[in-house]
């Protein structure tokens, strides 16, 4: 996710904004399941954990399917900063139905 200001939590805070942070998260677990069963489909639930403070720069998210099934999809994400650095982790759980 390239940096913008707007990401920011207040105009006097250098810190990215924990729900950029996970809809980043949302959006790459979405991804993943669709990537296995090719259509669009709503979140259930979603868990993220803040690993660290993210300053400005742009952010790189990775996920990976842990399970689709008839009904249910699960997903895991790691983001990383621009240095590398693991930041947050999250697990969403997406309708299949």
């Amino acid at each position: 996710m390239p940096y913008s200001d707007r990401l920011l939590a207040n105009t006097t805070s250098p810190y990215v904004h924990g729900g950029a942070i996970a809809t980043l998260i949302d959006v790459a677990g979405n991804f993943a399941v669709i990537a296995a069963i090719d259509r669009d489909i709503p979140t259930i639930d979603l868990r993220v954990d803040y690993l660290r403070p993210v300053r400005k720069g742009a952010l790189r998210a990775v996920g990976r399917t842990v399970k689709v099934g008839r009904r249910l999809g699960i997903a895991d994400v790691e983001v990383f900063d621009e240095d590398g650095q693991i930041v947050a982790i999250g697990r969403g759980l997406f309708s299949t139905v």
